[in-house]
């Protein structure tokens, strides 16, 4: 064990200053007249320009206002308003003096620009004569380059502290030693040893040199390391005063801890710093305990220290009363609300200066800790409204975040008023969006396009999203609009939209969008084909970036697609080692498979014991579907709800466990968590409870309570349900009555509250074209379809393509029957590629152009079309369009015959047919009967006349039933031959 030099006991305040800073304290400052949450401008009122400038100093820096008043309190705007007011007035030695020590304080904020703020200010500084300004931007290069980057190189830094060296200062020979070590090590080495000779003869007992003494051997820049001796020298600069001396010996024995006796002098050696007013001490101990504690600290020392923060002004003092919290309930206490409330009213009873940023890292720290849900979403709340009341626009986000988003499905959102939250955590997000927050312009579109709170706008939603991409293309956004596109649109060029911003998140490393982006090409989207090799790589990019969600759609694939449960097995189990519990889910699949109901059972309840609300779902279900009544499964649920409390699709789950038991118990208590979440507006849950109250899932169907849900749902502009409800009373169930004329008007009701809905208008387009429910009306049914058509329908674009092209419903219109067949065609459709094909190979409507044919031929063939590919077949063997060739033109019949084209069976029938080798007319006949058992009434006259040409005994009942068959196919050749004697035209 390391023998460390003993430390005394725990130094006293009074031992040693209370401050320990390279500028003395200001003196004599009645502690009546420092306000604890602000310096008054009465208090600064009574201060000499000197002490303005310490107390701004002090403030930038954090610094206690004077030794009897140790109030730690960063207060950086009032501490720079007295800087730049007394740079106004300054001049000469002055003004570049104030310059310095502007600049000086700026380096020890914690401003995120303080390094090029405090680099102009030193410049300033150097410019008018002040050289340490210069030596101060050196020792910044060499100690933090980032903060001086801009202004100071390597080679700048030399020069800055040339001028300085021979004035034999240790810390600047310590400095220009560490800036010169990598190009002449020797040098470095002499000058370490020749300030620590400095040290030791100037300043044996010096605290500032003890610690430079410990760094030396604590790093080894002057010898070998020696932790011993490093630690003496720390201790040596606690005991004489200096508040960093504790927490620098436990920087240097933070990996011995685990010894009691090393862990103990440590303890106290971090104690004795607390004494001495080290803040960072302060935080080590608490951390330690919330920790590990290895430190041994007890519940009532770290609730001491974390009042000592908050007494001392520092906002981080109920953030650790907090986390001790949290340890409690970790180690199986329980913690009241009453002790939660007294801790609150005591911090902001003490005075700290609460700043907005403070009081906004606040409610995230209580948002993201492990206290009880009510605890966490009321003071969260407390502290971002604070934060709002002061202006940030952030908090203003995370306000509106935390009430729509998380406290949607929970019981304390009910406690705080439904409707007057809402509206003010609209006007939060609002208010943060329109000062260009782009969190809050996402959630701003989330909400329009969920219509979660307000009346569904899919326009308003699609703005936000686009105001958020014009503002930064962060992954976020882009994956938001994209998913959005892909949600609202069905035509080519938006997936193609959607899937180019899908690249662009992945290409910022966004491990989701390549996992959606692997998703649409596994499995295909609209006009998009299935790319397999394409979506693999995508979704292992996305493995590598980190997706658990990515391994679990492999999971899936490997299971469903290839059978491979090896792999699907490897997939899911990566997924749970890797902390994502659907894994589970995915591992109990594959038992299920295999007919081992235990070990589905035990990976289902592994999940569940992970935690993973999905899981908890599942397992639970599986529980219910043994026992009905089982405790464990109902207590599941109700976790999973906790768990899953800013998760409406959670609840959902749980909702339809509960009615899936088919207890009526059970299913009133599903029924009630689905009809909250109806009320909420959570469009899912509309839709579910609709299909409910349709079925027989929660009992009788009721009819009445389904339209009068899908209405509600219609009115915030969900359109779903409603046609759901038109839908099944067009048809009618066992235990609905058929109401098709009602189904019309419930569709109208859609089409005019949403008239992009593609779905509804198609309906209504079809409804008056076959004229069933209503009176025949084809010209509004060509209204309907050219709406829908407009709006990106394909089958719509389709059937108003044949409506002008054949006059229906309307005059007889080429130009516009081609140009909606050609959306159609742009949007991936073949069948418009097909008839574009015919249209231009036969004209009528326009004049042949046998060429655009064949291309269009040719394109619906290659998208796999069947009679494309005979198209182009017929094509190259007439040369129509394209050069012939014959050896070509029967490949592509042959594989459209394959694909069961009768007209294609038929086509090569006569090919081979004229040609005089055997085995051609062999190879004849045989496409022959293929296309007779095809359904090709054509094939089957010939089929018949072929056996009849063959004058076989047994062939007459053969011609007899193929003629017959023909027959009812349409052929009225046939028909004659059958009705005037059969029999004669065998003979």
């Amino acid at each position: 064990m390391l023998a460390l030099v003993p430390l005394t006991a725990p130094v006293q305040a009074q031992s040693a200053p209370a401050v320990i800073s390279d500028q003395e304290p200001v003196s004599n400052l009645p502690v009546s007249q420092v306000n604890k949450l602000a310096v008054t401008e009465a208090y600064i009122a009574t201060l000499t320009p000197e002490e303005r400038i310490e107390l701004a100093d002090r403030l930038l820096r954090g610094l206690p206002y004077s030794q009897s008043n140790p109030l730690i309190v960063s207060d950086f705007t009032t501490g720079s308003r007295l800087f730049e007011e007394a740079l106004a007035t300054a001049s000469g030695d002055e003004f570049a003096l104030l310059e310095y020590q502007y600049g000086k304080a700026l380096l020890a904020t914690s401003e995120p620009d303080k390094g090029r703020r405090a680099t102009e200010h030193l410049e300033i500084a150097l410019e008018n004569g002040r050289k340490d300004a210069g030596l101060r931007l050196a020792m910044e290069f060499v100690s933090n380059p980032e903060n001086v980057k801009e202004a100071v190189g390597p080679e700048r830094a030399k020069e800055l502290f040339q001028p300085f060296l021979s004035d034999g200062d240790p810390e600047t020979l310590l400095g220009y030693a560490e800036l010169i070590e990598g190009e002449d090590p020797e040098e470095a080495r002499s000058l370490r040893l020749l300030a620590f000779t400095q040290l030791a003869v100037e300043a044996p007992s010096d605290a500032r040199a003890a610690i430079l003494m410990g760094n030396a051997y604590l790093d080894g820049s002057i010898g070998e390391k020696n932790l011993e001796k490093a630690v003496a020298n720390y201790a040596s600069a606690l005991t004489g005063g200096s508040a960093n001396g504790g927490y620098l010996i436990y920087s240097a024995l933070k990996d011995l801890l685990d010894e009691p006796d090393i862990a103990a002098r440590v303890k106290n050696a971090l104690v004795a710093s607390v004494t001495l007013g080290s803040v960072k001490a302060t935080l080590r101990l608490l951390d330690d305990y919330t920790d590990k504690n290895r430190l041994g600290v007890t519940r009532e020392e770290a609730e001491q220290l974390a009042s000592l923060l908050s007494e001392t002004g520092h906002s981080d003092g109920l953030y650790y009363q907090i986390r001790i919290f949290e340890k409690l309930l970790k180690d199986g206490q329980k913690l009241s609300t009453n002790e939660m409330d007294a801790t609150v009213e005591k911090f902001l009873a003490s005075g700290t200066s609460l700043s907005t940023d403070d009081a906004e890292k606040l409610g995230g720290r209580i948002l993201r800790s492990t206290l009880p849900q009510d605890m966490r979403f009321g003071y969260s709340l407390y502290f971002f409204e604070y934060a709002l009341e002061r202006g940030s626009v952030s908090a203003a986000y995370e306000l509106g975040d935390l009430v729509l988003g998380r406290l949607s499905s929970s019981q304390y959102f009910d406690k705080l008023g439904d409707k007057a939250l809402q509206k003010k955590a609209l006007s939060a997000l609002q208010y943060a969006a329109e000062r260009d927050n782009q969190l809050a312009m996402v959630r701003l579109g989330d909400v329009y396009r969920t219509n979660e709170f307000v009346e569904l706008s899919l326009s308003e939603a699609e703005e936000w999203y686009k105001k958020a991409v014009a503002l930064d293309p962060t992954p976020r956004a882009l994956e938001r609009l994209a998913s959005f596109i892909n949600a609202t649109r069905e035509d080519a060029q938006s997936l193609d939209e959607a899937l180019s911003l899908l690249q662009s998140a992945a290409a910022q490393n966004s491990a989701s969008a390549m996992t959606t982006l692997g998703t649409i090409y596994l499995r295909g989207k609209r006009t998009l084909t299935p790319d397999v090799p394409r979506a693999l790589t995508w979704l292992h990019r996305a493995v590598d970036a980190g997706s658990t969600q990515a391994l679990i759609v492999l999971g899936e694939f490997y299971r469903d697609s290839e059978q491979n449960f090896e792999l699907a097995r490897n997939s899911f189990q990566a997924a749970v080692d890797a902390g994502d519990g659907k894994g589970w889910i995915g591992i109990a699949s594959l038992h299920e498979l295999a007919g081992e109901p235990q070990k589905m059972m035990a990976a289902l309840k592994s999940g569940s014991d992970a935690e993973n609300p999905e899981a908890m779902v599942a397992y639970a279900f599986a529980l219910l579907q043994k026992s009905a009544d089982d405790q464990e499964a109902f207590s599941l649920l109700q976790r999973a709800q906790q768990l899953g409390i800013d998760s409406s699709g959670t609840n959902l789950r749980v909702a339809e466990t509960y009615i899936a038991t088919g207890e009526p118990v059970n299913i009133g208590t599903g029924l009630d968590i689905l009809n909250v979440l109806v009320d909420r507006g959570y469009g899912p849950a509309v839709a579910r409870a609709v299909r409910i109250y349709l079925s027989s899932e929660a009992g009788t169907p009721d009819l009445e309570k389904a339209l009068s849900i899908a209405s509600v749902g219609l009115t915030q502009g969900y359109t779903a349900p409603m046609v759901q409800v038109a839908l099944t009373l067009s048809e009618g169930t066992p235990e609905i009555e058929a109401d098709p004329e009602q189904a019309i008007q419930l569709l109208k009701q859609v089409y005019q509250k949403s008239p992009q809905s593609l779905d509804v208008a198609f309906r209504l387009g079809q409804a008056y074209t076959d004229g069933t429910y209503v009176e025949r009306d084809l010209d509004l049914a060509l209204q309907y379809f050219e709406e829908a058509a407009t709006q990106g329908s394909v089958r719509a674009q389709l059937r108003t393509a044949k409506a002008y092209l054949d006059g229906v419903g309307t005059e007889r219109n080429s130009t516009k029957a081609i140009g909606w067949y050609q959306q159609a065609a742009d949007a991936g459709s073949t069948t418009a590629l097909l008839q574009l094909g015919r249209i231009f190979a036969s004209g009528g409507i326009t004049e042949i152009n046998p060429e655009l044919a064949f291309v269009y031929f040719y394109r619906a063939a290659e998208a796999d079309s069947t009679e494309a590919k005979a198209e182009v077949g017929r094509s190259l063997l007439a040369g129509f369009g394209i050069d012939q060739n014959i050896d070509l033109g029967v490949k592509w019949l042959e594989d459209a015959g394959e694909d069961g084209s009768a007209r294609a069976m038929y086509d090569l029938f006569f090919h081979f047919i004229y040609q005089d080798t055997p085995d051609a007319q062999q190879v004849a006949i045989e496409w022959l009967h293929r296309a007779a058992e095809n359904g090709s009434a054509e094939a089957m006259f010939r089929y018949a006349a072929h056996l009849r040409a063959e004058a076989k005994d047994d062939n007459a009942k053969g011609v007899k039933e193929w003629l017959k068959r023909a027959s009812a196919a349409g052929h009225q050749y046939s028909a004659t031959i059958l009705t005037s004697g059969w029999k004669e035209y065998v003979e």
